[in-house]
C-alpha cells in the first residue's frame, strides 16, 4: 500500500486523507508522509485540481484536508518522459529493495542520427509509439525514482558523452553527477538490456573482420532460437572460476545464420572484480566456439526434448487432464568447458487462474538429458552416467519423490 509509483496505468491519488477502512479483519493503516505531489492547502487549489481532473467530487469531498497532496503521473515511464522527453528509456525498468524504501531504476539513452559513417538503426524504446531512428547511442544516464514519493533523480554516468554534456548545460538543474548516486543503490546498477541487444544485433555482422568473409556473410551470427522465437538477453547469477564472489550478468546465445548450432555466447555486465567496484558495469565478453566443433544450440536441444518419446508421452498425458504444460525459459549455463541447458516445466489448470506449478526440470549436456522433479535430481541422473559423450539422445525419467535436499548442492558440485 505504500508503493505509490510503478509501471501500471495508475490514476491520480490524493493522500493523506480522512477515509477510514472498514471490514471484519484488522487493517494496518499507513498515512502518507512524503513530500511528493501538489499540496491541496486551499479552496482555490482544490478547485483547480477538481477542474484539471474533471472530478467535481474532489472539490466537495470532506476527506481532503490541508495536509493532502495529489500525486500525478504515477506511471514511472510517463513520469520520466514528462521530465526529459529528449532521452530514450529502456524497456526493462527494475526495482531495488532497500531497508527504508523501494526504488525504481531506468536506464536512459542519448541518441543521434547525425554521427558520421555509422550504421543506421531503428528501435522502439519504452513509451514510444513509433521506433526511433539513430546511428549513435550511449547509456549516459541512470534514472532513480523513489517508489514512495515519486522523487526522480537523473545521474550522469558517462561523462565522456558530448550529447549529455550539452543537455547538462541546457538543463543545469536536472542532472546530478555519478558520485552523487547513493552507495547502496550504486551496487544495484546493471548493464542495460536494450543496449546489449542493439550492440549484439550489430556485432553479429561486424565481428567478421576479414573483408572476404564479411561480404560473403559466411560467418554472420543471429540470435539463437527456441520454439521458433529468438532468445532475448536474460540475466543470470554465475560463479566465475578463479573468483569467489558470484557475478550478475546478462547472457545471449548466438548461432550462425540459417544454422542451429551454437556459435558464440555473449555476456554483458559484471564479469571482473575491477568493473564491479563502482557499480557501473560496461564490460562485454564474447565466448566464441570453433567452427570445426559443433555445439548444440537451444533449437537443437528443444528438438531433442520434443523427440524423446517419454517426455512427449508425459506432456500429452498432462494436457489431457484439464491442465496445460508450460515450458519455461531455456537457460544456457556455461560450466567449465561445457554448456548445460536447464529448462523448467510448469503445469497450470485450464479451468481456473491458479499459479503455474513446477512439476519437472530438464537438463541437457552434450546430447544427453535427464528429467526429474527437482534440479538436484536431474543433475544426479545426468552425473550418474559418468562421461556425457554419447551421441545417442537419451533421457532418464524418474518417479522418485521430490528430494528434500537443497537443489543447489549438486549444482555446486558440478561446478567444482
Amino acid at each position: 500500500p505504500q508503493v505509490y509509483f510503478g509501471m501500471e496505468d495508475y490514476e491520480y491519488a490524493i493522500v493523506p486523507n480522512r477515509l477510514k477502512y472498514s471490514g471484519e479483519e484488522a487493517i494496518t493503516e499507513a498515512h502518507y508522509t512524503g513530500t511528493g505531489g501538489i499540496r491541496i492547502n486551499s479552496w482555490f487549489i482544490k478547485m483547480i485540481v477538481a477542474l484539471y481532473q474533471k472530478q467535481s467530487n474532489i472539490f466537495f469531498s470532506n476527506s481532503i484536508d490541508n495536509n493532502s497532496r495529489i500525486l500525478l503521473h504515477r506511471n514511472i515511464v510517463d513520469r520520466v518522459k514528462k521530465l526529459a522527453p529528449f532521452l530514450a528509456f529502456d524497456n526493462d525498468p527494475y526495482l531495488v529493495v532497500k531497508p527504508d524504501r523501494l526504488y525504481w531504476v531506468i536506464d536512459a539513452y542519448t541518441l543521434s542520427d547525425k554521427y558520421p559513417a555509422a550504421k543506421p538503426y531503428q528501435f522502439r524504446f519504452n513509451g514510444d509509439e513509433e521506433a526511433k531512428h539513430f546511428n549513435y547511442i550511449r547509456n549516459s544516464v541512470k534514472v532513480i525514482i523513489d517508489a514512495y514519493d515519486g522523487t526522480v533523480n537523473f545521474y550522469i554516468v558517462d561523462e565522456s558523452d558530448p550529447v549529455v554534456k550539452a543537455y547538462a548545460r541546457l538543463y543545469f538543474d536536472l542532472f546530478k553527477q555519478r558520485s552523487e548516486i547513493p552507495q547502496p543503490l550504486r551496487a544495484h546498477l546493471r548493464y542495460p538490456r536494450d543496449l546489449f541487444r542493439i550492440q549484439m544485433e550489430i556485432y553479429a555482422k561486424y565481428h567478421q573482420t576479414n573483408p572476404t568473409v564479411f561480404f560473403q556473410m559466411s560467418e554472420a551470427w543471429s540470435f539463437a532460437k527456441t520454439g521458433g522465437k529468438a532468445v532475448n538477453p536474460y540475466f543470470l547469477t554465475l560463479h566465475r572460476p578463479g573468483i569467489e564472489q558470484q557475478i550478475y550478468t546478462q547472457l545471449l546465445p548466438m548461432t550462425f545464420i540459417n544454422q542451429d548450432n551454437l556459435s558464440a555466447l555473449a555476456m554483458a555486465g559484471c564479469y571482473s572484480t575491477q568493473t564491479c567496484k563502482d557499480g557501473i558495469n560496461r564490460e562485454l565478453v564474447i565466448f566464441r566456439f570453433s567452427i570445426e566443433t559443433q555445439v548444440d544450440g537451444p533449437a537443437q536441444v528443444d528438438a531433442l526434448i520434443n523427440q524423446n518419446p517419454e517426455v512427449s508421452r508425459q506432456f500429452t498425458l498432462w494436457d489431457q487432464k484439464g491442465s496445460k504444460v508450460i515450458r519455461g525459459r531455456m537457460i544456457v549455463l556455461p560450466i567449465g568447458n561445457s554448456i548445460l541447458y536447464v529448462q523448467p516445466i510448469y503445469l497450470i489448470a485450464t479451468k481456473n487462474a491458479n499459479f503455474p506449478q513446477l512439476v519437472r526440470v530438464i537438463v541437457v549436456n552434450n546430447g544427453r538429458g535427464a528429467m526429474d522433479q527437482s534440479l538436484a535430481g536431474a543433475l544426479k541422473k545426468l552425473q550418474s552416467k559418468g562421461a556425457l559423450e554419447s551421441a545417442e539422445p537419451e533421457f532418464i525419467e524418474s518417479s522418485e519423490p521430490e528430494s528434500t535436499e537443497d537443489p543447489l548442492n549438486d549444482l555446486y558440485k558440478l561446478l567444482d
